[in-house]
């Protein structure tokens, strides 16, 4: 079975420098260059959320550079607010 990899650019839409988080549009009910559309009412984000890691331009081989502390969604749109860790941590 091969895995077939594909890119959303995200919209920030705010930063809160002292938590360390961001806010952001993280994927849209848009058609992206494959021709899918994924609709929000159906994502199931049960399992994400147990571990909800952020791992460096999706490669979950590596090691989480953020984690997402919320992800919803709204409207027509999955939303998330993810923490970086503190400065200096590795």
């Amino acid at each position: 079975m091969s895995m077939l990899h594909k890119a959303q650019a995200s919209k920030i839409k705010g930063v809160n420098p002292e938590s360390r988080t961001l806010t952001a549009v993280i994927s849209t009910e848009t058609q992206d260059r494959e021709g899918d559309i994924i609709r929000a009412a159906g994502w199931d984000l049960a399992s994400f959320q147990k571990n909800p890691v952020i791992p460096w331009a999706h490669n979950y081989d590596g090691l989480p550079v953020a984690k997402a502390t919320r992800v919803w969604v709204e409207g027509a749109s999955l939303m998330a607010e993810i923490q970086f860790p503190p400065e200096g941590d590795a």
